[in-house]
């Protein structure tokens, strides 16, 4: 077989003309490994009982299996996959796409359906799929345990064809609840939807300009999974009101709106295709990434077997396989050495520095982190919740700040976190979900009388730049466990490597050859399928092979 890849010239998003493999050449890329056995496609699965979830009836059972189902299904869509660095990082890791769903439950959108477990993910998985048909976007392995996008990975011309612009909602704060909100307001019409994107203004200096991370506009955009049923919803007469005292709901396509804001600001339609519009930073759900990131460049990238631009997995993330590995790729150690696990930790070392920058996932955005401190690169990228964070002042001296933390618990924030500098008379309160804390709540500790050091505290909320130092704070904590636990899960590999090696003369082998060591034998070399991941992978031989991603429809 000719190690040739054929490739065709296609069209981006941006304009921009690229190489892409054609389909069929997915199978000529070249793997470290044999390639992973055709895995046969899961017959249709009895259903059997709806899950049973105490203190949620059956209806609300159905309506978080629905939801379930959608979330899942908007992460490997047409609209999140090419975009998403990390998830994509996820189905590249084996050559059939296989993602572990117990690592897609970790996600942060996805909490609110940890009391379904995975079986509950499943049956929800399942039971859309079904209901989908002859053509369903996602399958279920037999087992129950991961999931794969079964259709090419497609590059659409017109990304706004989908969707929809409704107004309605009334303007306020962003906040994770009202994203939910949205969401259960669309799933009372009988259509296929994939994403329901708020719009939301900048965030004051000094936050970057077109941030869009600010005030939620009171409109949305929906995508549909069919042309055909975005066509239906438009052709309702009206919508339910979002409120019962709201403003009446209008409803256009998304290319109707952008059409008639280009008209009104005196705007060139054309930069749409650029991303430099607020629609263009919008269109994919992830405005962190929109110009920077596209699963189709790094494609072509592994199609030609240079080094990719992939999310760095953490050794806690659960995958399909191993990490993604082509022919070619510069890895900052010759080979041979790094299969036998010689080296010293010294070497292993200088191996992590050329990997890269290091990123961790903070609010559902991905940020770039100091590897010596943990610390973001940017702090102006960090993501946060308006009005999450509330201060207290005129505290006495000597207060016991786990006292106070009783007290909050008790008048209204359920599972408060508290940052009090110790021998300070003021301090800060969060939720631990990171959730907005209302006027209410703010009201009622007020009026409760709260006292620190003997002395009662009032409450205020914290200015715009107090809030975002308080957020890069709790990212650097975050930055800095991950760190720790990278430097933890190096030293155990690096303990599994001196193991493996035994002692001088000798190793595990079949018998010593003197002066060589550790090598002893095959024995010596510690296994091929565990010496780089700790054997995190061993009951997952079946599909542990490093290939090719979802490859690209023909256009």
């Amino acid at each position: 077989m000719s190690d040739a890849i054929e490739l065709k010239e296609v069209k981006m998003e941006d304009g921009t003309a690229a190489d892409v493999p054609k389909e069929e050449s997915s199978s000529e890329v070249k793997t470290e490994q044999e390639a992973t056995p055709e895995v046969k496609e899961s017959a249709p699965v009895e259903l059997g009982p709806l899950p049973v979830i105490p203190g949620k009836t059956e209806e609300q059972v159905k309506q978080l299996l629905k939801e379930c189902a959608a979330q899942v299904n908007f992460y490997f869509s047409d609209s999140n996959l090419p975009f998403d660095k990390f998830f994509f990082t996820l189905t590249v890791c084996n050559k059939e796409g296989w993602v572990v769903i117990e690592t897609i439950m970790s996600f942060d959108r996805m909490k609110k359906f940890t009391p379904l477990g995975v079986p509950g993910v499943v049956y929800a998985l399942r039971q859309r799929i079904q209901k989908e048909g002859r053509k369903p976007l996602l399958e279920v392995d037999e087992k129950g345990q991961w999931v794969r996008r079964l259709s090419p990975l497609q590059r659409e011309d017109n990304f706004h064809a989908r969707q929809v612009y409704v107004k309605g909602f009334g303007e306020s704060a962003y906040s994770k609840d009202l994203q939910i909100k949205l969401e259960e307001y669309f799933s009372q019409f009988p259509y296929m939807i994939n994403a329901v994107r708020m719009r939301r203004g900048d965030l004051p200096p000094p936050a970057k300009p077109r941030n869009l991370n600010g005030n939620f506009k009171g409109s949305v955009y929906v995508e549909f999974a069919h042309p055909s049923e975005m066509e239906e919803f438009l052709a309702l007469e009206t919508l339910p009101k979002y409120s019962e005292s709201g403003e009446e709901m209008t409803k256009m396509t998304k290319t109707a709106y952008m059409a008639m804001k280009d008209k009104e600001q005196g705007r060139d339609p054309k930069a749409h295709s650029s991303g430099k519009s607020e629609h263009g930073s919008e269109r994919n759900g992830n405005k962190n990434d929109s110009k920077k990131w596209n699963a189709l460049v790094e494609m072509v990238k592994m199609a030609k077997s240079q080094q990719p631009d992939l999310a760095k997995l953490s050794d806690t993330t659960k995958i399909v396989g191993s990490r993604p590995m082509l022919p070619g790729w510069k890895t900052g150690t010759k080979r041979s050495r790094e299969d036998d696990g010689a080296g010293s930790a010294s070497k292993h070392a200088k191996t992590d520095e050329k990997e890269g920058p290091l990123h961790i996932t903070y609010h559902e955005s991905e940020l770039e982190i100091d590897p010596q401190t943990g610390a973001p690169v940017r702090p102006e990228d960090v993501v946060f919740q308006a009005n999450a964070v509330i201060r207290f002042t005129g505290g006495g001296p000597g207060g016991e700040w786990k006292e106070l933390k009783a007290q909050v618990q008790a008048n209204g924030i359920e599972n408060p976190f508290c940052n009090v500098t110790p021998g300070s008379t003021e301090g800060l309160f969060a939720r631990t979900d990171d959730e907005s804390i209302s006027d209410e709540t703010l009201e009622q500790l007020q009026s409760a009388k709260l006292t620190y050091g003997g002395q009662e505290i009032t409450w205020e909320r914290p200015s715009e730049g107090d809030q975002r130092a308080f957020w890069v704070r709790r990212a650097t904590f975050k930055g800095e466990t991950f760190l720790k636990q990278r430097a933890a899960s190096a030293a155990s590999q690096e303990r599994e490597r001196s193991n493996s090696r035994g002692g001088r003369g000798g190793g595990r082998g079949r018998g010593g050859r003197g002066g060589r060591g550790g090598r002893g034998g095959r024995g010596g070399r510690g296994g091929r399928d565990n010496h780089r991941d700790g054997g995190r992978d061993r009951d997952q031989k079946k599909a542990d092979n490093k290939g090719m991603p979802p490859t690209i429809a023909a256009s």
